[in-house]
């Protein structure tokens, strides 16, 4: 009798960041009642004390918090980076605005990605003072897109090429994961849903979309905000800009 095999790196992916979407949280704590006193200012213990208490983390429930853990030891040097970008406000969406009078397209969402600031590009207290996290802001920035699963920094370069070395790099430019129907080989979704890795297929041959996708914290940061929205969709700023803007935007990276 056979056993079972193991689902493929971006299956076992997907499956892991559908069932952290599904995590039911628990309610927000109540905000605690100020100190009594004039013109009481928080202090930044009591400040850092009442973040802590409305962290979205806090509020998975411990019967899964597995599965936050499990995603750490499969991406040791790459969560706890993408979540301190979430928390410090260094997460931006931008999504076309359509011109005026422009008529809206049938169901198709506006064309968008996320724009993501270096951590030393700036402070976050500042950002988060300032009731956004500016696309225009100093510092070095990097585009994602999760579609094309593509981000601008030099680690997810380094990521999606290490492999490619020698006689593995022969292929790189076959048709990839896809048949000669030009259908996804098994391991894919079907259209009208996601999977981790995107359209970004590596490899010679069908089995392609077994290998890992490259990831960096950039990238797994927006990621999680748009997958799990109900925790971590707050800590990204959305900003809505016309072709110019947004053109203008791509070209400062």
């Amino acid at each position: 009798m056979a056993s079972p095999s193991l689902p493929a790196p971006r299956a076992l992916l997907t499956s892991l960041i559908d069932a952290i979407a599904a995590i039911p949280l628990d309610a927000e704590p109540p905000a605690p009642p100020p100190r009594p006193g004039r013109d009481h200012h928080p202090t930044g213990h009591e400040e850092s004390s009442s973040s802590s208490s409305t962290n979205a983390l806090r509020r998975v429930p411990f019967a899964h918090r597995h599965l936050i853990v499990t995603l750490h030891v499969l991406f040791p040097n790459q969560l706890l980076p993408a979540l301190d970008l979430l928390d410090r406000g260094l997460v931006t969406r931008l999504v076309l605005d359509p011109p005026t009078g422009t008529p809206p397209p049938d169901r198709a969402p506006p064309p968008s990605f996320y724009y993501v600031h270096s951590a030393q590009s700036g402070s976050a207290r500042r950002r988060k003072r300032s009731g956004s996290a500016s696309a225009n802001g100093t510092g070095k920035a990097y585009t994602v897109r999760l579609a094309a699963w593509n981000c601008t920094c030099a680690a997810f370069a380094f990521a999606a090429f290490a492999a490619v070395a020698g006689p593995v790099a022969e292929g790189v430019a076959s048709t990839s994961a896809m048949d000669l129907d030009g259908d996804v080989a098994d391991g894919g979704r079907e259209e009208g849903g996601w999977s981790f890795g995107g359209m970004n297929f590596t490899g010679a041959d069908s089995n392609a979309v077994d290998e890992a996708a490259p990831a960096c914290k950039h990238l797994l940061a927006c990621l999680l905000a748009e997958r799990w929205s109900a925790a971590l969709g707050r800590y990204v700023v959305e900003r809505r800009v016309g072709r110019g803007g947004m053109a203008g935007i791509v070209a400062d990276v």
